[in-house]
């Protein structure tokens, strides 16, 4: 699973190399228009073909399929407790933000805050790799680590990927 925002990982000229890309009047690539999946595909796939592995990969966005699911109980806490907060703030006269948890309470964030003054554009939020949440679903992925790369490890990993093991080290070893 991807989150657009990986496009920022690349250099404009490795999207533009892949795929027809449009930017905004800031000269900022239009995430929104990138076939992401599509790239991913071809350069994973790319990737395992060179070393023999063939499999199948087939990309899929699934914005539509989630916005449109059923509610999940939690869900319907987390709207109520916005809901709650919002009308809350505007009771009390407050105007122009956009209500959040933040740190386990209900809190008004200005819209101004939220977009670069020079743009005009949102920030861009990164995920906080200290919080529980995150950490919790670190523990559940699949990932390198740095104890793979120990030579009692690394053998049975890079045979896995058709490699060899200074090869995978040149290629992985800078992820951990």
């Amino acid at each position: 699973m991807l989150a657009e925002g990986i496009a920022n990982k690349f250099a404009p000229e490795e999207l533009l190399r892949h795929e027809c890309v449009e930017k905004d009047e800031t000269g900022r690539v239009r995430l929104s228009e990138i076939q992401l999946g599509r790239v991913m595909k071809m350069l994973v796939n790319k990737s395992l073909e060179s070393r023999g592995i063939k499999v199948t990969i087939v990309d899929k966005n699934i914005g539509y399929e989630l916005r449109a699911a059923n509610p999940i109980p939690f869900d319907a806490e987390y709207t109520r407790n916005l809901g709650y907060g919002a009308v809350k703030f505007l009771l009390m006269g407050g105007t122009g933000s956009m209500i959040v948890f933040y740190e386990g309470k209900l809190k008004s964030v200005p819209f101004c805050e939220m977009f670069e003054p020079e743009t005009g554009k949102p920030k861009m939020r990164y995920v906080d790799i200290t919080s529980e949440p995150y950490l919790v679903g670190r523990e559940y992925m699949m990932r390198l680590e740095k104890e793979d790369f120990k030579p009692e490890n690394i053998k049975k990993i890079a045979a896995a990927a058709n490699m060899r093991v200074m090869e995978f080290k040149q290629r992985f070893l800078y992820i951990v």
